[in-house]
């Protein structure tokens, strides 16, 4: 996907505070969280990196931290790989997901700045996507222009992004899988519902305002349809291990056909 258009947009609006008494500073008191004058906004996290808003001493901050695995973590994620392997089962995840967040913490930016405490959410969420988008670390994005949504993995959930054409992002993290896909999925449907009621869009060449609903939407239920498949084979899978019904009372339930479920309730066992 080409983000030509829309990173510009991200830049922090923040000045970075590259003095390095006050950055020991700010990651001193980045570090206190729980001390007296120190309190977080808003944080978030996807691909190993994190970026929170909050106010200290020396006023509103927004800071940037990069996780990094070491190379036990990476050892014990190869086992992990292997084990599972040797089961039947491929990990195809990112590590984070296997062994959890990097151990190495290192904070890599501080803004400040601010005059409102919406200014540091708004930058401490544009660096996480500028992020994001940079490292390739996405898993779903659909939009046109500067208006786009974007669903990233994190560490305990998925980070689903949001730009407006007056350049403010919003977020909404959901911890499950299939739950942030059909999230993202809404995003996306409500992005189209909004391009093509706008006058902006309607001034278009013909037929330009179908195409964007179109694919728009495609892509919504495109990425949703994905996910059902991959999230409804391993239910099944353990389905077939562990029967809480017989598939004569889950195929009526589920008003299907019970040779069909049957059937993919045993492509599903075979993995």
């Amino acid at each position: 996907m080409d983000f030509t258009t829309l990173l510009p947009t991200l830049r922090p609006r923040g000045e970075q505070l590259d003095s390095d008494a006050e950055l020991a500073k700010l990651m001193e008191q980045d570090e206190r969280w729980d001390d007296e004058g120190v309190e977080e906004i808003e944080s978030y996290e996807a691909g190993g990196l994190a970026t929170a808003a909050f106010r200290a001493p020396s006023g509103l901050v927004v800071g940037v931290r990069e996780f990094r695995h070491t190379e036990e973590q990476k050892k014990r994620g190869d086992e992990l790989v292997e084990k599972y392997r040797a089961e039947g089962i491929e990990l195809v995840m990112p590590l984070a997901n296997i062994v959890g967040q990097g151990d190495d913490a290192e904070t890599v930016a501080v803004y400040g700045g601010y005059d409102t405490e919406d200014s540091a959410v708004q930058d401490a969420r544009r660096i996480l996507l500028e992020s994001v988008i940079d490292r390739d670390v996405f898993s779903q994005a659909a939009g046109w222009n500067t208006e786009v949504v974007v669903l990233a993995r994190g560490v305990d959930a998925f980070t689903i992004f949001r730009t407006h054409v007056d350049e403010r992002v919003d977020v909404t993290m959901v911890e499950n899988v299939l739950w942030a896909y059909a999230q993202y999925a809404e995003a996306v449907d409500a992005l189209a519902t909004d391009l093509t009621s706008h006058k902006r869009i309607r001034d278009f060449p013909p037929m330009t305002p179908k195409i964007i609903d179109a694919w728009l939407r495609r892509e919504s239920a495109q990425a949703l349809a994905g996910q059902a498949r991959v999230s409804l084979d391993g239910a099944l899978r353990a389905f077939s291990y562990q029967p809480s019904m017989s598939v004569a009372d889950l195929a009526r339930s589920l008003h299907t056909d019970r040779g069909n479920l049957s059937r993919l309730i045993s492509k599903a066992a075979k993995g």
